[in-house]
């Protein structure tokens, strides 16, 4: 069986949708695009949006694409492929469709641009 490893130039960071939430803290994306939104073994909504901004306390906006806002069906413990989208942004928060009911901790997955 082959082995394989994680290219260098894909980097990971995580983010925190809190209890009782439905936005994410941000994440800097700056030098990166997003590749992979990893979804924790436990979750509570079903869908999943992006807001971006181009600074850490500034005013963030939800990612149009086509007619509507951009949404993705996911589930616990799945990756959600989003570099069709080339998400190129400075930060990034992960924006669930309902309340979450506990904490839960999604991993981006990013590709370096060098």
């Amino acid at each position: 069986m082959a082995t394989f490893e994680t290219p260098s130039k894909i980097d990971y960071v995580t983010v925190t949708i809190a209890n009782g939430q439905t936005v994410s803290n941000a994440a800097c994306l700056r030098g990166h695009m997003l590749l992979f939104v990893i979804f924790p073994g436990t979750l509570t909504s079903t869908t999943f949006g992006l807001q971006i901004s181009q600074s850490l306390a500034g005013t963030y906006t939800a990612v149009l694409y086509g007619a509507s806002d951009l949404s993705f069906t996911c589930a616990a413990s799945k990756a959600v492929h989003v570099i069709d989208k080339e998400l190129v942004a400075d930060y990034v928060k992960v924006v669930a469709g309902s309340a979450e009911g506990g904490d839960r901790i999604v991993t981006l997955a990013m590709l370096r641009l060098e």
